[in-house]
């Protein structure tokens, strides 16, 4: 008797195994532990799978979801149902997603989180910056992006990679590009009154010159640099010119605003140029780099903005603002873009002078033509357009991950070519 008791003891205890065990099984249930399964990536989505716990005491599941584990700033949650362990997700814009499953549980405090996995996407070179600007050598296919922290990256549009990058530890303002004896020059105005210029190709300083207080932009053009900002201690605003080769002064002349310039098209040299304060201005000088003139033009209502503008082909006017306000030579206001509800970020025209192309801070470029300034295409981009141009048919977009340039406490940038 006490053996065939003992036998069916142990029968009884199998049979209760094998229920909890199968139990266990079916609901994937490990008991006070949910382990998040390694990530399926398919193009642009991901699949999470995880274990589930006991559901007499699971409100839900929340997923969490950081793309800045540095800070923790970017960190969003998705709540989903008790009864489910898998979710199909679309992989952020950023250079990893980290994700881990948290429970949600009534009549205990304290929550069970999951081991945590970190995808990094490959299919997206992301740079490291903050984009102020960017100046393209079209020749070279070469972009050189720069921040106002002074940060600069020479980036290869052919090779699709970061040929070179350099800290300048320095504030910067509108760079530009030109060719001296036949090397070709990167020139970079500074904060502190320096205008430092580098090799192109290796992006090393090969010289400097000391120009004033805090310089604003440089342009370069026939052997001469023509700089703007707050020349004197004074703080006095001035534009002026050096030669390039004695690195000696040509001219200087005041002006009521520190403003950026660009040369008009064809011209030997004339500039047209925004300031912060929203003044349009006209500067002319003669091809020795003397000054000539100058005009300030007066927009009431309209804000103008030094890094959205661009000069037509024909340098007849310009274009400038979140809104489109295009200017004539004059300074006078022409016309605007119908631009609705969208903010511009930037802008460049076609090899056929048919079209503008306007960077929108939104996922999209619009293309509009110059003649009756009707939409006429738009492109969907990944990220947010900062900066576009136009190079021998293609589109080229110097995105950011959201449309302010940063991204919590960490920027990147991108670029796109349609």
């Amino acid at each position: 008797m006490k053996g065939l008791l003992s036998a069916s003891m142990a029968v009884l205890f199998a049979l209760i195994c094998f229920t909890s065990c199968k139990k266990s099984s079916n609901n994937n249930v490990y008991g006070n532990k949910i382990i998040l399964s390694p990530l399926v990536v398919n193009g642009n989505t991901v699949t999470l799978k995880w274990s589930k716990l006991p559901a007499d005491s699971l409100t839900s599941y929340l997923i969490e979801r950081v793309t800045d584990t540095v800070s923790n700033y970017m960190t969003s949650t998705i709540t989903v149902d008790k009864n489910t362990n898998q979710y199909v997700d679309t992989l952020p814009l950023a250079p990893y997603v980290q994700y881990y499953i948290t429970s949600v549980r009534t009549g205990i405090y304290s929550r069970v989180t999951s081991n945590k996995i970190t995808y990094a996407r490959q299919d997206i070179s992301f740079m490291l910056i903050t984009p102020k600007d960017a100046v393209v050598d079209r020749a070279s296919h070469m972009l050189y992006i720069y921040s106002s922290t002074g940060d600069i990256i020479k980036y290869d549009l052919q090779g699709k990679n970061v040929a070179k990058q350099i800290s300048t530890s320095a504030n910067i303002g509108y760079c530009d590009i030109g060719v001296y004896n036949g090397t070709k020059e990167l020139y970079v105005p500074r904060s502190d009154g320096w205008l430092f210029i580098y090799d192109a190709t290796t992006l090393t300083q090969i010289d400097q010159i000391n120009i004033g207080n805090s310089l604003t932009s440089v342009v370069f053009n026939n052997g001469v640099l023509f700089v703007s900002g707050i020349i004197s201690y004074s703080s006095s605003s001035a534009i002026v010119s050096y030669n390039r080769a004695t690195k000696s002064l040509i001219s200087s002349q005041s002006t009521s605003d520190a403003s950026r310039l660009k040369l008009i098209p064809g011209s030997n040299s004339e500039f047209l140029g925004v300031s912060t304060y929203s003044n349009p201005y006209y500067f002319k000088f003669d091809s020795t780099g003397h000054y000539v003139t100058q005009q300030t033009g007066y927009l009431s209502g309209y804000y103008l903005s030094p890094t959205a503008f661009e000069i037509f082909p024909d340098g007849s006017k310009f274009i400038t603002s979140s809104t489109g306000v295009i200017v004539s030579k004059a300074l006078t206001y022409v016309s605007s873009l119908p631009h609705g509800n969208l903010t511009y970020t930037s802008y460049d025209f076609d090899n056929t002078n048919q079209l503008i192309y306007v960077g929108c801070a939104t996922n999209k470029i619009q293309a509009y033509s110059l003649s009756s300034y009707q939409l006429s295409n738009t492109i969907n981009t990944k990220g947010y357009p900062t900066k576009i141009f136009y190079d021998n048919g293609s589109v080229i977009s110097l995105s950011t991950i959201n449309n302010y340039g940063s991204y919590g406490s960490i920027n990147y940038a991108f670029i796109e070519q349609f």
